[in-house]
């Protein structure tokens, strides 16, 4: 029997586990391993705040390729009035994966198999044409193949900080501890960065804490912005994805491109020039679009646009935004 390790049972290795339970050829063991017992929320979907939102529409949220509405029809089953617009909870999505790996494992052909595993990886090995997977506790396990499913590594500790540390007034990881337990009750609160993290952050805060000031430090002066409530006018098939791949790759030409465009939008819609349309018509040709450029425009990318693509490629639910619109100074800034 031919044995597929998987380490890490977040998103990435839950589906990467029901897709092998589906497809694969008899014959074959999947190994789930993941230092908790849960297996399907990791860290994205593992809060249990029922302000932490997803930040797309259910509708645009199946992790099966294959059944577009899987999700929307996991929340409609839980609450009748979910829509393809709703933003549900990051906990409900924690569960609809765990649900979805169930089936997977219930249904699985004869000869198929899951195995879920509780543990720390502390050594991967190559045995063979294989590898040997050893856990803290001791345990050795022999795979065919491994995936790595580990998620995103901590960030770099900022420079200056061990003070606060050493003082206990900086919580280094707002997932590995309670910021509401952490900030004492009506004292100001700083917030490294200004990004989703730090909004989810916010939200528990100003919900749960709602005395005291609450900072957020920006390098650029950028914020989150959010989806729209409605869809505007704007059109909906534009070619500007197909326009990129006609140009020579550069980040320069990309960036002319996507102004011009703009540009166009600007008035049919109103209020909302539709530049939200104009980011999500690129996003089936992003990795094609990222795989024609040569490594110093990637490095230029990353140098200089990341922080501007991101801010408004990864938008935030409307509801939890709105909480700051009423107070929202923000002051650029640079260390």
């Amino acid at each position: 029997m031919k044995t597929l390790a998987i380490i890490g049972a977040g998103f990435s290795g839950v589906v990467t586990a029901i897709q092998f339970l589906r497809h694969a050829s008899p014959g074959t063991k999947v190994v789930l391993i993941d230092r908790s017992a849960a297996m399907g929320p990791g860290l994205a979907y593992g809060t249990d705040s029922p302000d932490h939102l997803l930040n797309v529409p259910a509708g645009n949220m199946s992790a099966l390729a294959d059944d577009p509405d899987s999700f929307l029809r996991f929340c409609q089953e839980r609450m009748e009035e979910a829509t393809a617009r709703s933003f549900a909870t990051r906990r409900s999505y924690g569960e609809y994966l765990a649900a979805l790996l169930d089936a997977a494992e219930r249904d699985c052909p004869a000869g198929l198999s899951l195995q879920r595993v509780r543990g720390e990886v502390c050594c991967l090995r190559p045995q063979g044409n294989g590898a040997v997977v050893e856990l803290t506790g001791g345990e050795a396990i022999s795979a065919d193949r491994v995936v790595l499913a580990c998620g995103h590594f901590p960030p770099s500790e900022p420079p200056g900080l061990l003070s606060a540390a050493e003082a206990g007034l900086y919580l280094r990881d707002p997932w590995k501890g309670d910021p509401c337990e952490f900030v004492d009750k009506g004292k100001p609160v700083l917030l490294l960065g200004a990004g989703l993290t730090a909004l989810d952050v916010a939200v528990d805060l100003l919900r749960r804490r709602p005395q005291g000031r609450i900072y957020l430090l920006s390098r650029r002066g950028l914020r989150p912005l959010a989806h729209r409530l409605q869809r505007s006018g704007s059109p909906s098939s534009l070619d500007v994805g197909l326009r990129l791949l006609g140009m020579q790759p550069t980040i320069r030409g990309y960036l002319r491109e996507m102004r011009r465009q703009y540009r166009q939008l600007v008035g049919v819609a109103g209020d909302d020039p539709g530049w939200r349309d104009l980011i999500a018509a690129l996003r089936s040709h992003t990795p094609q679009l990222w795989g024609r450029l040569p490594e110093e425009e990637r490095r230029r990318f990353l140098r200089h646009v990341q922080p501007f693509w991101e801010v408004h490629r990864h938008l935030a639910a409307p509801s939890p935004i709105s909480v700051f619109r009423m107070d929202w100074p923000m002051v650029p800034s640079r260390p």
